[in-house]
């Protein structure tokens, strides 16, 4: 079961903001002589349930369920040569 956090626009800015770091991050470190783990103790679920509310006119497009940073972050594949959740 999805966990239920605040209303769509904050809690997806942050998330989009979470994913746009670490496509930086993975970006910029990919060359390095070290393994990147991935560390995230608030992960949660890998979807979050928002507030039904009506959408904020800064959000483009209204979802109930947004993918939590877990899903995000497992994107990146083989970038991280360990995911701890």
């Amino acid at each position: 079961m999805p966990q239920k956090f605040g209303a769509q626009s904050h809690t997806g800015e942050k998330l989009d903001k979470v994913e746009a770091y670490l496509k930086a991050f993975t970006t910029v470190l990919k060359f390095q002589p070290f393994q990147l783990v991935y560390f995230d103790a608030f992960a949660g679920t890998p979807e979050i349930e928002v507030d039904s509310v009506a959408p904020s006119l800064l959000v483009n497009e209204y979802r109930p369920f947004l993918e939590g940073s877990s899903r995000r972050a497992l994107k990146f594949g083989k970038a991280f040569a360990k995911y701890i959740f």
